[in-house]
């Protein structure tokens, strides 16, 4: 009877010292294993009640559904106010009410940093203020501004000192001023490096770590600028408005023919070309192509009759000349 009596005992303190271990278990299991989707304002609250300790994801955070789902309802950040840390990519895109990011403070990304969405429809469509990512110094990926149809500033981002690879700025139909990204460094990555395009509204994009990088060869330091407005209208625009120390264009001498010409635009220049790029009268790329020798020629063949500019690039100078398109 007694032998019963001690098995029965242990038994319950055995039991009740595996669902102690599993309650103490339990609450040190502060964030989610690898990357988190917050398709929702519920799931927003719920994270804050299921991973009250959480500072650092150890994956991906996704704000906001996927482009190809309808628009989010999340309307407020601060219940993720505890993470500091995204080890992969922050996403915060195609959120239907989101006015602002407060709440937020993140110091550090170490993927990319994606603001926006993918297509017309699936924006971040009354986001007006970033000013909640002041916190944030680096990112180990690209950042990526695109289709925020009411962000109108970058001001959030005037910590951020390094971008490991590429900076896009793409199509914000309101966004005005780009400024606080003049100390931020970034990298040409995997073909890649600075594009600024379709930005309705934008004039200024001459900061002096963007007219730094546009001074080297687009061979080495990619860029696309089109779209825009002004001084930020294309790369030349950009060029000009930076006041570049560049050799004297007269120095060198730039033959090309027909003009006006149908179908193969033929070039010879006196250095070495790197690359061309035609631009139609919006700023718009329209065709480009690496060269690597002192003549070149362009298939145009297939372009609309018009006026274009074609930018002729050498490892000294940039030349620019209007040709007619029969």
């Amino acid at each position: 009877m007694k032998q019963n009596y001690l098995k029965k005992t242990n038994g319950l303190l055995n039991f009740f010292t595996f669902l102690l271990l599993s309650i103490v278990f339990t609450s040190n299991a502060q964030c989610p294993t690898g990357g988190f989707v917050l398709n929702t304002q519920a799931d927003v609250n719920a994270f804050a009640v299921n991973y009250p300790n959480c500072t650092q994801i150890a994956g991906n955070l996704q704000i906001g559904p996927t482009n190809t789902a309808l628009p989010g309802n999340i309307t407020d950040l601060t219940p993720l106010s505890n993470i500091t840390q995204v080890v992969g990519t922050l996403y915060i895109q195609n959120n239907g009410v989101l006015q602002n990011l407060n709440g937020l403070n993140i110091t550090n990304v170490g993927g990319n940093l994606y603001i926006g969405g993918d297509y017309n429809d699936k924006t971040n469509l009354v986001l007006q203020d970033i000013s909640a990512l002041s916190s944030i110094t680096s990112v180990g990926g690209w950042l990526t501004i695109q289709k925020n149809s009411s962000l109108t500033n970058l001001n959030g981002l005037q910590n951020l000192a390094n971008v490991a690879h590429d900076i896009y700025i793409n199509d914000n139909d309101a966004l005005t001023d780009i400024s606080v990204l003049q100390n931020t460094s970034f990298n040409a990555y995997d073909g890649y490096g600075l594009t600024i395009t379709g930005n309705a509204s934008l004039q200024v994009c001459n900061l002096s770590n963007f007219c730094t990088y546009l001074a080297n060869p687009s061979s080495t330091h990619p860029r696309v600028i089109s779209g825009n407005l002004t001084n930020c209208l294309n790369e030349a625009a950009v060029i000009s408005s930076c006041n570049l120390s560049t050799p004297d264009v007269n120095d060198y001498q730039l033959s090309y023919y027909p003009n006006p010409v149908k179908d193969i635009f033929y070039l010879s220049y006196d250095v070495e070309i790197v690359s061309i790029s035609v631009m139609n009268t919006l700023g718009q790329l329209v065709l480009s192509q690496n060269i690597g020798s002192n003549n070149a020629q362009i298939d145009m063949s297939t372009l609309p009759s018009g006026n274009y500019f074609v930018n002729v690039e050498s490892s000294e100078v940039m030349r620019t000349v209007k040709v007619i398109k029969l």
